[in-house]
């Protein structure tokens, strides 16, 4: 993951306002693996990664929605280096993952 400083801050630290809106994003070890490897997520959030425990089979790990959408660009920008089709659809399914506890969060607009 990144080496070196966290110069944003992290969701645990609230700092900018990017911990306060969390999710709990529910990933297969499988997924976890993936996230921690193509994802690159900061310290903090690969922490919390690495500590979750499955428990049937599901890991439940509260991120910052600030954390999850950069996450989620890393994805897209691993995807373009990989040629596997069977890699290619597990980080898809991945990624709908990840979109989807941020659209659960989402209230609807104020007109």
């Amino acid at each position: 993951m990144f080496e070196g400083d966290d110069p944003g801050g992290s969701a645990s630290k609230g700092d900018d306002g990017r911990g306060k809106d969390l999710r709990t994003v529910e990933l297969t070890t499988r997924e976890v693996s993936l996230l921690l490897k193509y994802g690159y997520p900061f310290r903090d959030e690969e922490q919390k990664l690495r500590a979750s425990k499955a428990a049937g089979g599901i890991h439940r790990v509260r991120l910052g929605t600030y954390w999850i959408e950069l996450m989620l660009g890393d994805l897209v920008r691993s995807a373009k280096e990989i040629s596997s089709r069977r890699l290619l659809d597990e980080l898809d399914e991945l990624y709908s993952v990840l979109e989807c506890s941020l659209d659960r969060g989402r209230g609807t607009p104020l007109r």
